[in-house]
C-alpha cells in the first residue's frame, strides 16, 4: 500500500524551491546596547525610596528603571519633541551651509 503524503509534503515535492533558505541580513537582530555613562543625580528622599521600591518590584537595577522612565517620559512630551526636531533641523541646515 503506497504511503499517502500530506498536501504540504506533496506541494514541496513538486516545487522543491518553495522553501527558501533564510538570507543573511546586513542588520543584526540584536543591536549593540547604547553606551552607559556615569552620572550623579540628587533625588528627593521619597523619590529615591520609590525608585528603590519599584526596582525591587520589577527585579531590575535602579539605573535600568531610571533610564526606562526617563526615555518614556521625555519622548511623550510634545513640546520637547518639537523643540528637539527644530534644533536638529537648524543644526543640519548650519552643517550643510558650511560645506564647500
Amino acid at each position: 500500500m503506497p504511503q499517502r503524503m500530506t498536501p504540504l509534503a506533496a506541494s514541496l515535492k513538486q516545487n522543491p524551491g518553495a522553501i527558501r533558505k533564510p538570507q543573511e541580513e546586513e542588520v543584526p537582530y540584536i543591536k549593540k546596547p547604547p553606551e552607559v555613562v556615569g552620572r550623579t543625580i540628587k533625588l528627593e528622599q521619597p523619590v529615591s525610596e520609590l525608585l528603590d521600591d519599584y526596582s525591587r518590584f520589577v527585579e531590575c537595577s535602579p539605573d535600568h528603571v531610571t533610564n526606562f522612565v526617563l526615555k518614556k517620559l521625555l519622548w511623550r512630551d510634545p513640546e520637547y519633541r518639537k523643540w528637539r526636531s527644530e534644533k536638529k533641523a537648524t543644526q543640519a541646515k548650519n552643517t550643510s551651509t558650511q560645506q564647500p
